[in-house]
């Protein structure tokens, strides 16, 4: 199938357009203006709350309910443009880096076709994938050997499967709409940072936090290093004591909701770490120091995800902000951070 447009492509020339991102809870919805060299204006966004089970692993159980509740999603507002820019689930992509010899694009692709071919597992059949060279240092071999001073670069390389992109693409059209573009989420955030002015020197650390999984990125000066999907679960699950089971034992058992919020963000911290630690000592030899962490996420209690963060971290730790944002009309209860993915895929404008 031929997917339009690509995963990895970053922010070029723009305009206007729509980015929505689906997650287990929500969908989000929101239209940006950018032209060149002109400042980003937020026009209109939207975020509906989603049946339970609608969406479970990133994987949809009901395609025609989604399409009803995306509709109504965008019948809430004034949405002018037709151009989409959508979010992958990242329960459903594959994000690797390689590192592999510098070589000129196309060669580059056949090898990392060969790579797709005969050495990455995948959990689905029949992957579109992309890819992009990170910015780095000249590398050379370690080893011996005949390919001694053979230059190397690190490529990233981000797979998912057509099926999906094929019935999120009918989806939209079924709607009226024009599907441009397919991206993970961190590169959303990413052109978020670049068009907001939060970019910096050095390693900063990008947590998009929902109720049941984050996703953890590393930048570094302003180019993405490495990303992973982790699930952590800040929302208790009550159940009922089970069969024969004692009141007291299912008492004993049961952890509060504030408990299991607490040692969520405790997870997230020891993944944090221990992603930090791997880049380190992989691809950083501990060269750059990590400035900050920023925080992007719908949960409700996400200034708390911040505060116990910030007491348990050395780093400055910070929810996303925009101050100078440009938002048309009146909205009051906009906040950056819960809506920072489609504001980043809108960004896109009618780049494909």
């Amino acid at each position: 199938m031929q997917v339009k447009g690509s995963i990895l492509r970053r922010l070029s020339k723009s305009s206007q357009s729509i980015g929505i991102e689906v997650t287990e809870t929500h969908v989000k919805i929101a239209e940006a203006s950018k032209a060149s060299n002109e400042k980003a204006e937020l026009l209109t966004f939207v975020s509906l709350e989603l049946p339970a089970g609608l969406i479970e692993d990133g994987k949809v159980n009901d395609w025609v309910q989604l399409e009803h509740k995306i509709k109504e999603a965008l019948g809430t507002s004034r949405f002018s443009s037709k151009t989409v820019h959508f979010a992958i689930p990242s329960q459903l992509v594959m994000v690797r880096s390689l590192r592999l010899p510098d070589i000129a694009h196309l060669e580059l692709r056949k090898l990392i076709q060969f790579e797709m071919n005969n050495n990455f597992r995948l959990a689905f059949e029949d992957p579109f994938y992309d890819f992009v060279k990170l910015p780095r240092s000249d590398m050379r071999e370690e080893a011996g050997g005949e390919n001694n001073n053979q230059p190397m670069c690190e490529v990233m390389v981000v797979a998912a499967p057509v099926q999906v992109l094929r019935q999120y693409r009918q989806l939209f059209e079924s709607l009226g709409l024009v599907p441009s573009s397919f991206e993970i989420g961190p590169f959303s955030l990413l052109r978020l940072m670049e068009n907001s002015g939060l970019l910096e020197n050095n390693v900063q650390i990008l947590v998009n936090v929902n109720e049941r999984q984050c996703e953890i990125t590393i930048i570094s000066d302003g180019h993405m290093q490495i990303t992973r999907h982790v699930e952590i679960i800040f929302k208790s699950i009550i159940q009922e004591p089970a069969e024969g089971q004692n009141e007291n034992e299912w008492l004993n058992s049961y952890s509060s909701p504030e408990q299991t919020f607490h040692n969520g963000v405790l997870d997230l911290i020891a993944e944090i770490e221990r992603l930090m630690n791997f880049y380190n000592y992989t691809l950083n030899n501990g060269q750059k120091i990590l400035n900050n962490i920023l925080l992007a996420g719908d949960l409700p209690e996400m200034i708390k995800v911040r505060n116990i963060m910030a007491q348990n971290m050395n780093q400055p730790v910070r929810l996303i902000e925009w101050s100078d944002l440009h938002v048309t009309g009146s909205h009051t209860e906009w906040k950056v951070h819960e809506l920072a993915i489609p504001l980043g895929l809108a960004l896109r404008g009618n780049e494909s």
